[in-house]
């Protein structure tokens, strides 16, 4: 599967919905609306698992929910999250169990998935959470 093709089919319904996203999920940039008055904070956080000894659920839930815990930690109210994937192979049920965890949790929280970028390698996953401070 090409990287456009597992974006799509696994990420391109990522979390909440948001007025303030312009351009997210398929694109290597997103756009995004600030209100006046606001600032952007950025937090992140990155697990690696390279031997695949987690469950696809408990890895995408520990990355997101750290990420999520840093950026509130900093004062801020989440709104958008990337996410950088390295995969050693194409794992259609394991990318089946993160994509919809980590899309239940990006749900639950309010935030919407706008981007990132999946790469082959030893598995690694980088969320980056921003909200409003």
């Amino acid at each position: 599967m090409h990287e456009f093709e597992l974006i799509e089919h696994f990420f391109s319904d990522g979390g909440t919905q948001r007025q303030d996203v312009l351009l997210g999920v398929g694109d290597d940039a997103a756009l995004l609306q600030v209100p006046p008055g606001r600032k952007v904070v950025t937090a992140i956080a990155t697990v690696q698992d390279p031997d695949k000894k987690q469950p696809p659920e408990s890895l995408g839930e520990q990355v997101l929910a750290l990420s999520l815990q840093r950026l509130r930690a900093a004062g801020a109210t989440p709104a958008w999250v990337t996410l950088a994937l390295t995969l050693p192979e194409f794992d259609r049920d394991w990318l089946e169990c993160f994509s919809r965890t980590l899309r239940d949790l990006a749900h639950s929280s309010g935030v919407a998935l706008i981007g990132g970028d999946t790469t082959r390698g030893p598995l690694s996953v980088t969320v980056v959470s921003n909200g409003y401070g």
